[in-house]
C-alpha cells in the first residue's frame, strides 16, 4: 500500500520518509487490534472493536493527509472515498463478506 501511495501520489524522498515513519507507527497498533478481533469470543466483543480501528485509521490518515501539498491531498481523499466503496461493495449482501455464505 505504501508503495501505491508513493506513486499514486508522487510523493519526494522526505515525503516518503515520513510517511514510512507513520505508518510504522501505527502498524503494531492496527496488528494488536487485528489479532484482538481474531480472539474476541463473541460477536460484542468484535463490535466494540470497530470504533476503535476507525480511530486508528482516521488518526493515521490525518496525519498522513498533514504532510502532503494540496494536489496530493485532492488525491489521497479522492483514494480513501474509492477505498470506502469497495469496502461497502464488499459488505454488501450476496457480496464477499456480506450476509450470504457458501454452504448456510
Amino acid at each position: 500500500m505504501e508503495k501505491r501511495m508513493v506513486e499514486q501520489l508522487g510523493l519526494d524522498a522526505a515525503q516518503q520518509d515520513k510517511l514510512h515513519e507513520i505508518n510504522k507507527k501505527y502498524q503494531a497498533k492496527s496488528e494488536k487490534m487485528r489479532e484482538d478481533m481474531k480472539n474476541a469470543t463473541d460477536e460484542d466483543a468484535r463490535k466494540a472493536l470497530f470504533p476503535k480501528m476507525r480511530e486508528t485509521m482516521k488518526n493515521r490518515n490525518v496525519e498522513i493527509r498533514s504532510m502532503l501539498n494540496a494536489e496530493q491531498a485532492e488525491k489521497f481523499d479522492e483514494m480513501q472515498k474509492q477505498r470506502e466503496e469497495r469496502m461497502k461493495k464488499r459488505r454488501s449482501p450476496d457480496q464477499r463478506g456480506g450476509n450470504v455464505r457458501p454452504g448456510k
